[in-house]
């Protein structure tokens, strides 16, 4: 969920309309997500924060990047971006062999990280957003990026979900202690936005869903937020001459 927080810096505060035909399940999973995150996420990425050093934390986070770079490099290739992909496939080979995975020698280096998926892939291929949606656990979506989440874990991931691909060599529980720390570090990196999201808005669950979509359709347009930009949702809402919208 805290992943929505990345905004490119061009990013206003149009409202990208979108059908909500189940708004009142999708509310419903909403309540669940943040009692889970006061009774699980919150509580472990204090944990984590207190207990892992920063020089810690940065490689918990180079290291779940590196192995998320077949995912990226499969969707730059998808979407027909050449540069991307061969960026892509240097900052690997450059931190598989100097970083040995855990530094990030490829952004010193020049090779900026950047992200893709199947359900940005999916956009730029014209595929519409389809319904909003909240997954449970995961948090805002919608049909095509649920759908595209789905095949990144499960077609084009190589390590996969906890449970599948079943007969895999690597244990389920290796698989989702990577699902867990990814979930934990991220909690860590934009908690205190999260913190200031939920107790200062009127309705979290429309500031979310607004946030939320306006980031997939920048990310869709190519206006990717470097990854270490996060813009507090003051910024996100400032007036454009645009009704405000909320998430």
């Amino acid at each position: 969920m805290a992943a929505l927080l990345l905004v490119p810096s061009v990013l206003r505060a149009q409202e990208v309309q979108i059908a909500d035909p189940i708004e009142p399940v999708n509310r419903g999973i909403f309540a669940f997500n943040t009692y889970l995150d006061g009774l699980v996420l919150r509580p472990a990425s204090k944990a984590y924060d207190f207990v892992v050093p920063d020089v810690g934390k940065q490689g918990v986070r180079n290291v779940l990047d590196y192995l998320h770079t077949p995912v990226v490099l499969v969707n730059d290739l998808l979407q027909g971006d050449t540069d991307a992909a061969g960026n892509t496939l240097g900052r690997f080979m450059i931190n598989t062999i100097l970083g040995l995975g855990i530094f990030d020698v490829a952004s010193e280096a020049g090779f900026k990280k950047h992200d893709a998926d199947f359900g940005q892939t999916l956009g730029r291929w014209g595929a519409g957003n389809g319904i909003y949606l909240v997954l449970p656990a995961f948090g805002p979506s919608t049909l095509r990026d649920a759908g595209g989440r789905a095949v990144d874990s499960l077609v084009i991931d190589p390590i996969g979900t906890p449970f599948y691909p079943p007969g895999s060599e690597l244990p389920w529980w290796v698989k989702l202690s990577r699902t867990a720390t990814d979930a934990i570090d991220t909690r860590f990196r934009y908690g205190d936005t999260l913190e200031d999201l939920y107790n200062n808005s009127l309705d979290p669950y429309a500031t979310f869903k607004t946030i939320y979509l306006q980031r997939r359709a920048a990310i869709v347009r190519g206006e990717q937020a470097d990854a270490t930009q996060q813009k507090s949702y003051d910024a996100i809402f400032q007036d454009d001459g645009a009704d405000n919208g909320a998430k």
